[in-house]
């Protein structure tokens, strides 16, 4: 096992004049993540152009921890699939100015409610500017969640679009969970909603 790949992007130890990226394609990336996410991005700094975190026709599988972190990074997740993460869901992605998840196959297959939520987004969150988040065409799949989403800044107007997902819960809870307030614009169509549990334990 292995800690993972981490992203530190501090605006008082970089250059400021370029914008930081990271690009995974075509990559297999299994059983690390001790630590922390087996793929973990934070920007300090709200103040910049924000670095972008790319991940694109690839597997993430069996981690230790979460599998995708990113904190104040413009984030694109597409043709991926993902899977079997352990205590710290699929992915997070927090303060994005720019937010792509498509075309990904994400699912938690464990009967358990310990930090199993596929994919959380939460819009804002102090990024200075305003905020746009697409998520279509996924197919998702989680214990109690299979999407929590959040678009409550209160200083910006962003956006967050949901659309044409297939979205599947097995155990008790909200498949997809919004939380949206102040003059945030969320629009939620065309996904599939479905509870595959053969039972109602809640």
């Amino acid at each position: 096992d292995w800690n993972g790949i981490r992203f530190d992007w501090d605006w008082d130890n970089y250059d400021t004049t370029f914008t930081r990226r990271g690009v995974f394609q075509y990559c297999v990336i299994s059983y690390g993540g001790n630590n922390d996410r087996v793929i973990y991005a934070y920007n300090s700094t709200s103040i910049f152009n924000q670095p972008e975190l790319k991940i694109l026709n690839s597997h993430i599988h069996h981690v230790n921890n979460g599998a995708v972190y990113s904190y104040r990074w413009n984030i694109e997740v597409s043709d991926t699939r993902i899977h079997d993460w352990g205590s710290s869901g699929g992915i997070y992605n927090t303060g994005a100015n720019t937010t792509i998840i498509s075309n990904n196959e994400i699912f938690y297959p464990y009967n358990s409610y310990y930090n199993e939520t596929p994919l959380s987004v939460y819009m804002g969150s102090n990024n200075g500017k305003n905020s746009i988040a697409r998520i279509y065409n996924n197919n998702i799949l989680g214990r109690s969640y299979a999407i929590s989403v959040g678009n409550s800044n209160s200083d910006y107007n962003d956006t967050l679009l949901i659309y044409d997902n297939n979205l599947e819960i097995s155990g008790w809870s909200a498949c997809l969970s919004i939380s949206n307030s102040y003059s945030n614009y969320t629009s939620a169509h065309g996904n599939v909603i479905q509870h595959s549990g053969t039972y109602n334990d809640g």
